[in-house]
């Protein structure tokens, strides 16, 4: 594996050691509240001001671009600090996704607590 510590700050070698020693093959990665850019967790029956772009939620690396209105799925403009920031969450959580697929785990929330998140691998 090539990747050592990633965009996101993970070092990826570490992390998939600890995932490959533990019995459970997941390990704690941390929690949102403490990782993603919002530091925030959206529930999804309060959703109402937080709609993630459609153009925004397409792009992989890239929080929405401010300079130019954002419009969800109704083509009504989006607008507030509330959606800003989940598509900058939701580019967060693709970036994420992504950097563990290369290593070959996987993300996924806590069952307790759905802001705890873990990586682990089948």
């Amino acid at each position: 594996m090539k990747m050592n510590t990633s965009a996101l700050g993970f070092d990826w070698n570490t992390i998939k050691k600890a995932v490959m020693d533990s019995e459970e093959h997941q390990n704690y990665l941390g929690s949102c509240l403490s990782l993603t850019p919002s530091g925030k967790y959206y529930n999804a029956y309060a959703n109402s001001n937080v709609e993630v772009c459609d153009a925004c939620g397409e792009q992989i690396d890239l929080p929405c671009d401010e300079s130019t209105p954002c419009t969800g799925s109704s083509g009504d403009p989006l607008t507030g600090k509330g959606h800003c920031e989940a598509c900058k969450d939701a580019a967060w959580y693709k970036a994420l996704e992504n950097e563990a697929n290369e290593c070959g785990l996987y993300v996924v929330s806590g069952d307790d607590d759905p802001c705890d998140l873990f990586v682990g691998r089948d």
